[in-house]
């Protein structure tokens, strides 16, 4: 079953996921992941540039896909990120005291 890469969620997890970990991808299958995320190009488009088929640069960005949700799986970064972020957003409820603002906006900074 191929996978559906055209779901805006889908594409969000893959930017994501690009954003943390894109750097650990070897540079070939980086560029075609960016080409295909980042610059919205079509397998085609990409293909042609590349020199390979549309099933080489799907295959490329399936394998890209499953490694960086690997790495992900690992090292939790994204998960843990989004859940301190849904914490300080729970907390910003309960003070509008300055400070209690401010530490909670320098949290957001960090993140």
């Amino acid at each position: 079953m191929q996978k559906n890469f055209d779901d805006i969620d889908t594409r969000v997890r893959a930017a994501k996921l690009y954003d943390c970990y894109g750097s650990l991808l070897k540079e070939n299958a980086g560029r075609l992941f960016a080409e295909y995320f980042e610059d919205d190009m079509s397998l085609s488009e990409i293909a042609e540039g590349s020199g390979i088929t549309r099933q080489g640069v799907y295959d490329s960005l399936k394998r890209s896909f499953v490694q960086l949700e690997d790495i992900e799986k690992k090292l939790s970064l994204i998960d843990k990120e989004e859940k301190a972020a849904d914490i300080i957003d729970k907390l910003s409820i309960y003070s509008d005291a300055p400070e209690y603002v401010s530490l909670l906006d320098n949290l957001r900074e960090l993140l």
